[in-house]
This record gives C-alpha cells, structure tokens and sequence, in this order.
C-alpha cells in the first residue's frame, strides 16, 4: 500500500519543501484545500485488514517493524516534515503491507532491512515477513462465509 497509515499520518504537509512529493500525498478536498491522504488505510482498515509492521511492533513486540520502508538518501531532505505536523504517537511509513485479520495468528515476524548492501537498491525498503506454514493453511483452507450486499 502506498498512503499514510491512520494511526501516523501526518497533521499536515505545508512545511515540507518538496511539493510535488506533497502532492502525490495529499488528497483536495472539496473545498480546495488539501490534507494528506490516508483514505487507502482507511478503506482496509474498514474491510478488516491490518497493517503487518504495526501488528508486529504492537502485538508481537518487534520494535522498529512499523517503521518507514523508506531511507533518508540524499533527495529525502526536501521531504522532512517539521516536528510540529507529526501525528502525536509518531510519522508511520507510506509503504506498508496489509494482511486479512485473521491471517495475523500465522505471522512470526516483520522487519525492515535498512543496512548498506540494500540502500545500494533502492531509497525503498523492503518488508521481510515471516508466517507460520500450518497456521496460514488453516486460514487459507477455512469456509468461506458468504455476504450478500
């Protein structure tokens, strides 16, 4: 997913510098003013998905697993957010991955790799996760309940 996650989303993107970054990060609002976007987060979180890392640093304890996917390289200057527009608990990442709830008995692990060799790549991180076999089956092999809407 690419959208601020609910629980970190900024207050506000005017004092970053990069405003075309801003841009792709914002959604207009009706009035012509903008805001940033965590819609995509919230339409998950309504349809019962959960953010991997925040489970894994919330739920399993792995601090740093809902971190930013993404490395401060020599163009991230331009994209800091003043201290005064972060969210009160912390700035979560715009790259993370979603899993249905109930898959979330079968994760082991989440963590973002941010050392040299992989800097090397890309200024994105990767989510390395780690998932239960039997325990993700279970999950897959489940009845279905079906919903009429």
């Amino acid at each position: 997913m690419n959208s601020w996650p609910v629980w970190g989303c900024p207050l506000r993107l005017d004092g970053a510098e990069d405003k075309a970054w801003v841009v792709d990060r914002s959604i207009v609002l009706p009035d012509g003013s903008s805001r940033p976007d965590d819609v995509p987060d919230r339409l998950m979180t309504l349809r019962g998905m959960v953010n991997i890392g925040r489970y894994a640093a919330a739920v399993l304890g792995q601090a740093g697993a809902d971190g930013p996917a993404t490395w401060d390289g020599p163009k991230k200057a331009r994209q800091r957010i003043p201290a005064e527009d972060l969210p009160p608990g912390g700035l979560g990442g715009i790259d993370h991955g979603c899993a249905a709830e109930e898959l979330m008995r079968a994760l082991i692990s989440a963590t973002i790799p941010n050392m040299p060799q992989v800097q090397e790549v890309s200024d994105h991180l990767p989510q390395v996760t780690e998932w239960y076999t039997e325990a993700w089956w279970e999950v897959m092999d489940a009845e279905v309940e079906l919903v009429r809407h």
